[in-house]
């Protein structure tokens, strides 16, 4: 990871990931917008620490919490995938809800996944609608027990 990024993003496989520092991180707002005319995707991740990026087509905007992804420099774009680790994270769709089936670019199939990693007090909040494209599947996964965790 970058030093000091609560949030660091890579393309693996053409999909744009998300990977959460080992100390725990809370996403108050995640939400996605697409301009079609710029052939961008916009995913804003609301959150006390800062996102970073070294990923080729990725620009990161550490004021307003956004990251936006250059569909013309990543044509495949096949989702958005985050990636938790032992920490305790908190994940919440916020109001704008993620929608890639507006994804005029990228794959035919995208799809939309969270996996809050080995922490046991994680939290997945789904405040709005999560809408996939073509056959992309949405998967979450924590490993979050008890009262008041997981999904």
């Amino acid at each position: 990871m970058l030093s000091g990024d609560a949030i660091v993003v890579s393309v693996q496989s053409n999909w744009v990931v998300l990977t959460l520092a080992s100390t725990g991180v809370e996403i108050t707002d995640l939400h996605t917008s697409y301009r079609a005319a710029a052939k961008t995707l916009t995913i804003t991740a609301a959150n006390a620490g800062t996102i970073g990026s070294q990923a080729a087509g990725i620009t990161i905007d550490t004021q307003t919490d956004t990251i936006t992804v250059s569909l013309a420099k990543i044509p495949g774009f096949a989702g958005i995938s985050i990636v938790g680790g032992v920490g305790a994270d908190a994940i919440t769709i916020g109001s704008g809800g993620v929608n890639l089936a507006a994804v005029a670019r990228g794959a035919a199939s995208q799809g939309f996944v969270i996996s809050t990693g080995d922490g046991v007090t994680d939290t997945v909040t789904i405040g709005s609608r999560i809408t996939t494209k073509g056959a992309g599947s949405v998967s979450l996964t924590t490993l979050g027990t008890g009262l008041g965790y997981g999904i």
